[in-house]
């Protein structure tokens, strides 16, 4: 992980976010600031060692220190990818691809999110969002058209009772793998809710 200054483009320090030593090959894929949080927190998924790590900030240093908070490998899933927050920042979700599953999080203490539960998705498991009132939670299950991860669905979670609603199979059906969800900006919703999907 490189941290720079974001004025200047100084790079202030550059860290290994691994347990393996170099080269650890971990393949770091999101960086996502935690929302409110004092000292400010960053999250990092480790695609290839499957783990989730966690930066803290020490603005005295202006330096983070970087720990791995869990392992996706001990519960049997592999290729962590996407995070999500709720609007409020005390849920954490996080998608990993093999074989397919939704980990969430207690993230009140950002600096080490408690886990809560894993809801099986759909292989492929990757980029997600939250209906507006944040009570589902859409999946798209699909990762670059790779073998076992690529089912093509959208599953569909009620986060009140964290269950599968169902799968959305339009484009699967169709023969088709979606890339991408997100919601569209509320002038563009007439009525009900709408998404946006990019496809492979």
């Amino acid at each position: 992980m490189t941290v720079l200054e974001a004025k200047t483009g100084k790079v202030l320090s550059t860290h290994q976010v691994a347990s393996k030593p170099t080269p650890a090959k971990s393949a770091p894929v999101e960086v996502m600031f935690s929302p409110n949080s004092t000292p400010p927190v960053v999250h990092i998924t480790n695609m290839l060692e499957d783990t989730l790590w966690a930066g803290i900030w020490d603005p005295k240093s202006k330096a983070f220190t970087f720990a791995q908070v869990d392992d996706f490998g001990a519960k049997e899933q592999g290729m962590p990818l996407e995070m999500l927050y709720n609007k409020k920042g005390d849920r954490l979700f996080v998608t990993t691809a093999k074989t397919g599953f939704v980990n969430l999080y207690d993230n009140s203490e950002p600096r080490q999110p408690k886990f809560i539960k894993a809801i099986a998705s759909a292989p492929g498991a990757h980029h997600s969002v939250l209906s507006p009132d944040e009570r589902y939670l859409f999946v798209q299950n699909s990762f670059l058209n790779l073998e076992g991860m690529s089912d093509g669905s959208i599953t569909v979670i009620d986060l009140k009772n964290d269950k599968v609603l169902g799968n959305i199979d339009t484009l699967k059906s169709a023969g088709y793998n979606p890339n991408c969800i997100m919601l569209l900006p509320n002038h563009f919703q007439n009525s009900g809710l709408r998404a946006n999907v990019h496809l492979h």
